[in-house]
């Protein structure tokens, strides 16, 4: 025999990028560090179900962007990634709006996929 179940997906997830460029590594980081808690709180105060969020990376590195055929040492860049899941599919309008009017923060999403809990 064979049987078919359609299923349609039950979470979404949204990413949040930060990434600071500033003269000193210590710099970028605590810029960075600032806005990524900003965000996170304002996050965690939106009502959702089953909502998970976790660091996806944190890294430091020199800016060395490519001027006149060479690398040129212009800074230091951190960027934070941030990922949020809920099953409040109703509320990812809500959430795209966070941090909207942050210049170093970019965000992608929502991407809807199917919780284990349904195969």
């Amino acid at each position: 025999g064979q049987a078919t179940k359609e299923i349609y997906p039950d979470r979404l997830q949204l990413n949040f990028q930060i990434e600071m460029i500033e003269d000193t590594a210590e710099a970028s980081k605590q810029k960075a560090s600032s806005l990524y808690n900003k965000i996170k709180k304002q996050l965690e105060a939106i009502s959702l179900n089953d909502k998970e969020i976790k660091t996806t990376h944190f890294i430091t590195q020199p800016h060395r962007p490519w001027e006149n055929n060479k690398q040129v040492l212009r800074g230091h860049q951190t960027s934070i990634g941030l990922a949020l899941t809920s099953s409040s599919m109703d509320k990812m309008g809500e959430l795209v709006n966070v941090g909207e009017k942050e210049k170093n923060l970019s965000i992608s999403g929502p991407n809807p996929y199917i919780s284990r809990a349904l195969y």
